[in-house]
């Protein structure tokens, strides 16, 4: 058994690259003993170079620091302080109320026939 190519077959499977139904064959060929047809050994060289690629990119984006944020935190906090004191000054003007008298009458003008 190639225990090398076993492995790659292997981690192909598991890490969800290329055909499944190929990477399965291609392990279970294997596995059974059975030499591998040339395009599969080209496949499985070609697959696993491309997923250690992307192994190797996301190992180095997970190194890279953290952006810093545009605002930090007590800056929003302020914002947000700022945000409230308006609102409850909003609620604490009095809004202006029309005397009952005056809706009356200009409902009535609304609806009355001329």
């Amino acid at each position: 058994m190639d225990s090398n190519n076993i492995q790659k077959a292997q981690d192909l499977i598991d890490s969800g690259r290329g055909d499944v139904g190929r990477n399965e064959f291609i392990l279970n060929s294997l596995q059974n003993g059975k030499k591998l047809y040339n395009t599969d050994v080209k496949y499985l060289n070609i697959q696993t170079q491309k997923l250690d690629a992307k192994i190797a990119l996301l190992q180095h984006n997970k190194q890279k620091p953290d952006r810093k944020s545009a605002l930090t935190d007590e800056e929003i906090d302020k914002i947000l302080e700022q945000q409230d004191k308006k609102n409850i000054q909003k609620r604490r003007t009095p809004m202006e109320i029309m005397p009952k008298n005056t809706i009356k009458s200009k409902i009535k003008n609304i609806f009355s026939k001329k």
